[in-house]
Parts: structure tokens; sequence; C-alpha cells
């Protein structure tokens, strides 16, 4: 492909209300991030809404930047488009920090001619034109990089992973760091985040927040009836596992995660579960069949957990496309990154 511009799409999340409801102030954090990308300002053009929101934009000799706001729900979407060689991303903490944004997405698609085109000098006869697999280039939006190499930005105090979607990466705010040290061969990262709560990430990928408690409650659902055995996968927060303790009268087994690992995770999480009288934590998995339940908490082998449940048993596991499984499976709506469903599935 035949570059000719990057294009970054950019939403802003947690911003100040009043900074996004005023034209002056939305318009001048525009101004800024346009200088901070080396881009030379030909016009610019901003509009408030009622009862709010503003739209503008900024043209610029090497395209355009634009930014439209919700004041009530803190949000701004923003598009940075440069072309002849500018790099657009350093737009992105001007902005962030002049509008007061708590978190961020950001996502950048290299625009340009397909190779086919771009060989025939941009001339494409009339009825050839084809979309192409891969035609837009879209490429990984890199963070900025910092000394840190799990994510962590301590100039600015800011986190940065890579989201689920491809070419995606998402900013959080850390409002403070609790441990960021290494757990035998894992490095472990743990903040506290405004909205998240308590923020746990293993190598560089968020694993768990204590905030969130939406996998839980999609997981659990397959507790129904005379539940007695279950095996938690996973769980590096215990939120599956407390949800499960409060809605039967199960025995769970917990395995799937380093022992070190969970247990100083466990130091910095409120409740931990795992001393409870009904919960074992253990390296394997009790040998099947003998369990009515499997919970797995992140995507994975579902199958392979299969030979331990009992006749009528079922598994329960998120996944990122619907009907990914049988037909005859039950799909509990949950959105997490790209983990949109979680999938009940009888043995």
């Amino acid at each position: 492909m035949e570059t000719l511009g990057r294009h970054l799409i950019v939403e802003l999340y947690g911003c100040s209300t009043s900074a996004l409801d005023d034209p002056d102030a939305v318009e001048a954090a525009m101004l800024d991030a346009t200088e901070a990308v080396g881009a030379t300002r030909l016009s610019s053009s901003f509009h408030k809404f009622s009862p709010g929101g503003v739209s503008g934009t900024v043209v610029i000799a090497e395209s355009h930047l634009s930014i439209h706001t919700w004041p009530e729900a803190g949000y701004a979407a923003v598009d940075i488009f440069t072309c002849g060689g500018l790099d657009p991303r350093p737009g992105i903490d001007v902005l962030r920090g002049r509008l007061g944004a708590s978190d961020l997405r950001a996502q950048e698609l290299v625009r340009g001619l397909p190779d086919e085109v771009a060989a025939a000098g941009g001339a494409v006869r009339p009825g050839q034109v084809r979309l192409v697999a891969g035609a837009l280039g879209l490429h990984g939006l890199e963070p900025t990089p910092t000394p840190h190499p799990h994510g962590l930005d301590l100039a600015t105090g800011w986190f940065y992973a890579p989201h689920a979607r491809a070419h995606t990466v998402v900013g959080l705010r850390v409002d403070r760091v609790v441990r960021d040290e290494h757990v035998g061969a894992w490095h472990l990262l743990v903040f506290d985040h405004a909205a998240l709560g308590r923020v746990l990430v293993v190598d560089g990928v968020i694993r768990a927040t204590s905030g969130d408690t939406a996998l839980a409650e999609a997981l659990t659902a397959a507790l129904t009836g005379d539940v007695r055995a279950v095996v938690v996968v996973g769980d590096l927060d215990g939120a599956v596992t407390r949800r499960a303790l409060r809605d039967t009268r199960a025995h769970l087994t917990v395995v799937g995660v380093d022992p070190a690992l969970r247990a100083r995770c466990a130091a910095d999480l409120p409740d931990p579960p795992w001393s409870h009288p009904r919960v074992r934590v253990a390296a394997t998995p009790p040998p099947g069949p003998s369990v009515d339940v499997v919970l797995l908490t992140e995507p994975g082998d579902a199958a392979a957990w299969l030979p331990l449940l009992d006749p009528g048993g079922v598994l329960a596991h998120p996944t990122r496309a619907h009907g990914s499984v049988g037909p005859n499976d039950k799909h509990v709506p949950y959105m997490f990154d790209d983990q949109r469903w979680v999938v009940i599935r009888g043995r």
C-alpha cells in the first residue's frame, strides 16, 4: 500500500463537562493539539449546540482535525488526519490534558492507495474498482515509548494497553500505583482507577478490575438448579468465586493461576475469597466426570474442560462471537473489550 496519510481516531472518556460545553475551550484545545502535531493551521470553525455539545474542525495544510463533544456523557470523539509525514499522536496528550479526560481509546488507520491502484498511477478503469482485503492498511497505534516496559507511563501517570480489538490502544489514567514488581516469571502492576477501581495487570495485559462485575454476573448465570461442585478457571481477582459462593451452596475448586501471583494479588484486593471453607485453590482440577459447572474467566480452549462435567453439567466461558459454538447453547450478552458474549453449553 502507498501511504498518503495517517488517520487517528480518538475517543476521550471522563472529560470535564464544562470544558466539553465551552466552544472557546474546545477550540483552544484543538489548536494546541494542532501545534503539538506540527501542522500548519489554515482555518477553524466551532459551533455550540443547544442544550449542550460542541462540534468543530481545524483545517490544516496537511489535512484536518475534528471534534464532537457530549458534555452530559463526558465524552469527546476526535479525528486527527495528517499527511506529509506528520505524526498525529502528540495531539492525544494535549487533548486529554486540556479536556480533563480520565480514559481514552485510540485507533490509527493508514490511508492511501492499494498496491494495484498505486501501480497504475492512481488510475482505475470503470468497473475495475474493488475492495481488497487489507486495503485500508489498518495498523496498530503504539503509545509513545516510555521507560516502563509494561505500559505504565510514569511521566504522565497513564497506563497504555493493547485493546482486544486489533489495532487499538486503551489508555487509563492512574490514580495511584499500588504494586509494580515481578512475581516469579510474571510482571504484576496494580493501580487504582477512578471508575474501574483496582486494576490488575499481568505482563502488560489487564486481567481484572474490581469495579467491573459484568463478567461475574454473566458467568454465574450458569449456576442454576442443585449445583454442588464447581470448577473456576482463572479468576485472578476472585469476583466470580465470590458471586458463586453467594448464589450457591456449592464447593468450588479454583485453578489456572500461579499460586504466588494469586497470593500477591490477594494482598491488594478487598475481601479475597481464597480462605473460605467452601473454596479450594488447587494446581489441578478434580478428576472428571465429577463437576456440575465449569466457569472459565477468559477465552480459551473451552472444549478441553468438558470431560470434567457430570452428565447434564454445563460450562460457561467468554467468547468474542455470538454463535461461535453449538446452536443450542445459551448466549448471555456481556461487553468487555471484544468478549461480547458468555456461552453456556452442556456436555
